[in-house]
């Protein structure tokens, strides 16, 4: 019979605060923070393999991609079930919500099998400022024991008998309680792939040093296996966890540029790559009735339209053989063009005889270079086809996330010759469709070298219409930097092709409706328009996957169909006004993220902002002097692009508060 342990984990706070927490749990497992007041306390707790020599670990960890995974809510309870990548080792994690900013943690895991390992470990992850601070140890008879971490020198392995450990650093306070004694291991490793990076390895190696040379966070491990995994081995744990810190409410002053506009920017689009019949179409219908949206994009079902090289598609096309599938997106296409909106066209699956596997093993396809002209006379065919059938002439086409695979793969060379030999086959077809560079998986400095060849190449640059990413790893400051740079060396301009903070949300959807989902999800958006000014954003989608909209069968709710807060995100930022423009715009002070605009010539000018923090006074400097009053609309988990009272500046300055954890917008008119 295997012993079933139990620990108790504590963060006492004391009355500084008697809301509730609001816990931020990853769908995957882990606890990325508390929110009191709306202020977001970070930390990360989650399930560690610690490999035999200590060279590295796997833990629960977004884009794991392994097995299945799942992700529920039950009133104020969330759970995660997953395995850790490449270990025969399942873990389930669920989480209450106690009030009086407690939350509780259930963990279990079970091995399926043996595995040689230092242990299995729950990691909890503190920011780098706790390690200049203190550490007070409470023994099981309640005694304390303090000394400053400085002291100690890591990794360090506190006394078994030790109860509980309290960390403190300024006014923030954190307590771990143990209801057993234990063997707590406090360590400051770096890894070769930090979370800063937003680009999630579940696997990692430790460091000697971060690699860009940053602090490093704080771990506390507590053992839940001690050495080698045997197989049926199962172990629970529970973990209650409180916070304790001041709330940060100071104002923030922002202070925006009008006379100098930027990029415009044309309003939010849409990707409709159509994969459920049964709902599709409501949901888009919807969408496209009450958002404005001003481009989308669609997949050509490549094989589908060409699936034995010997065949012509034009031919099959014309006698009415196209499959069901392929004459709904055609037929979605000409909706598109009806309402006058511009279409980008997509590859993911190339036929057989057009791609063979990637060589190495990696994810993706090659296309065959001897096929290459064949394989642009094939495209060219349905685009022709799409324009003098359906009365719709794409504007741009691309290959899917070809930095990934998915489904074809490029590298830099072959992204500039594919850019080339299509580019010229399009035009010497009357075709006006440009090419959309990059059109990346991921939004980051790496995979904007996929553009290197094209950048030097003025052959395969005259057929660029565009550069574009995805927004699902990177989209740091450093990434967004490296993609402007790209589109503007170019003379191109940047999209957003695929927006959403994870690709892999489809595997635990219920998190669509999780009021930080959403805010996340809007603050990465304003993140990248202040960056890069970006022509347009398109979440993925709009359609019944990663839906905008509930009910209807959509995430189990058999109500009617209506908007989330993740609708009413895009119904706001897509409200910008016609003609407008990116400007400049400086924020001094926490926890907000905004980008502003106007309208060159006419005097209207306003901005989005997201307030990831407590309320707070917002000052607005920088108005143009004939603006009298600013709209406001609001959107968080209880309004839905609600106007509010409206703004008025006195002598060019206006003065609102941003409730906690809201999106803002805000218009000015003469």
């Amino acid at each position: 019979m295997k012993p079933r342990l139990l620990l108790a984990l504590i963060f006492v706070m004391p009355a500084l605060v008697e809301l509730a927490a609001q816990p931020e749990f990853m769908p995957w497992g882990n606890l990325t923070g508390l929110r009191i007041e709306g202020q977001r306390f970070p930390f990360e707790t989650s399930v560690r393999a610690v490999r035999a020599d200590w060279s590295g670990y796997t833990q629960s960890s977004k884009y794991n991609w392994e097995g299945h995974q799942t992700y529920t809510r039950e009133g104020d309870a969330q759970t995660a079930e997953h395995a850790l990548a490449g270990l025969p080792v399942n873990y389930t994690v669920r989480v209450h919500d106690r009030g009086a900013g407690t939350v509780e943690l259930h963990v279990r895991l079970r091995a399926t099998a043996d595995a040689d390992l230092a242990g299995l470990y729950f990691c909890l992850s503190l920011p780098p400022e706790f390690a200049r601070g203190t550490l007070e140890r409470v023994d099981p008879a309640g005694g304390v024991h303090a000394q400053p971490l400085a002291a100690l020198s890591l990794p360090h392995s506190l006394p078994g008998n030790g109860q509980g450990l309290r960390f403190r650093i300024g006014e923030q306070e954190i307590q771990c309680r143990a209801d057993e004694p234990g063997r707590w291991l406090l360590r400051q490793d770096a890894t070769t792939h930090p979370a800063y990076l937003n680009d999630p390895r579940p696997a990692q190696d430790f460091a000697q040093r971060d690699p860009q040379g940053r602090p490093v966070d704080l771990q506390c491990y507590f053992p839940l296996v001690t050495g080698p995994v045997r197989r049926d081995q199962v172990v629970e744990r529970v973990f209650q966890i409180q916070v304790a810190a001041p709330v940060d409410q100071r104002p923030v002053t922002l202070t925006l540029d009008p006379a100098k506009p930027g990029r415009p920017f044309t309003g939010i689009g849409g990707n409709f790559r159509l994969q459920f019949p049964e709902q599709d179409p409501a949901v888009i219908a919807y969408c496209l009735e009450n958002l404005r949206v001003t481009w989308t994009r669609i997949a050509m079902y490549w094989r589908e339209w060409h699936p034995e090289e010997a065949m012509d598609p034009l031919a099959r096309a014309q006698a009415g053989q196209l499959s069901p599938l392929l004459q709904r997106q055609l037929e979605l296409a000409r909706s598109f063009a009806r309402r006058g909106l511009p279409v980008i066209v997509s590859v993911w699956d190339p036929p057989r005889w057009a791609a063979e596997p990637w060589p190495g093993g990696e994810r993706g396809e090659a296309l065959r270079p001897e096929k290459l002209d064949a394989i642009a006379r094939s495209i060219a065919d349905y685009l022709v086809h799409l324009r003098d059938h359906y009365g719709v002439e794409a504007d741009l086409f691309s290959f899917n996330e070809t930095d990934v695979g998915v489904e074809v793969r490029e590298t830099p060379e072959m992204h500039a010759r594919h850019a080339r030999v299509l580019g010229a086959a399009f035009a010497a077809r009357g075709l006006r469709t440009k090419m959309l560079l990059g059109d990346t998986g991921h939004g980051t400095a790496v995979a904007s070298r996929i553009l290197g060849v094209v950048r030097r190449d003025p052959a395969a640059r005259a057929h660029g219409g565009a550069v574009a990413f995805h927004t699902y790893h990177g989209c740091t400051p450093e990434d967004l930097s490296a993609w402007t740079e790209a589109s503007r060396e170019l003379g191109l301009p940047l999209m957003v092709t695929e927006g959403g903070p994870d690709s892999a949300a489809h595997r635990y959807p219920q998190v669509f409706l999780e009021p930080w989902f959403a805010l996340h999800e809007i603050e990465l958006y304003l993140r990248i328009a202040a960056a890069c000014q970006p022509e347009t954003i398109m979440p993925w989608q709009l359609t019944a996957d990663y839906s905008v909209l509930t009910g209807g069968g959509l995430y189990g709710d058999q109500g009617p169909l209506r908007p989330t807060q993740r609708f009413w995100n895009l119904k706001q930022l897509g409200d910008t006004p016609v003609g407008a423009h990116w400007i400049p715009l400086k924020v001094a002070g926490p926890a907000l993220t905004a980008a502003a605009w106007t309208v060159p010539g006419t005097g209207e000018t306003g901005l989005h902002l997201v307030n990831d923090g407590a309320a707070r006074e917002i000052e607005l400097r920088g108005l143009p002097s004939g603006v009298r009053t600013l709209e406001v609309r609001q959107t968080d988990a209880v309004h839905g692009a609600e106007r509010m009272a409206p703004v008025v500046p006195e002598h060019g300055v206006a003065r609102f508060i941003a409730p906690a954890g809201a999106y803002l917008s805000l218009t000015g008119r003469p």
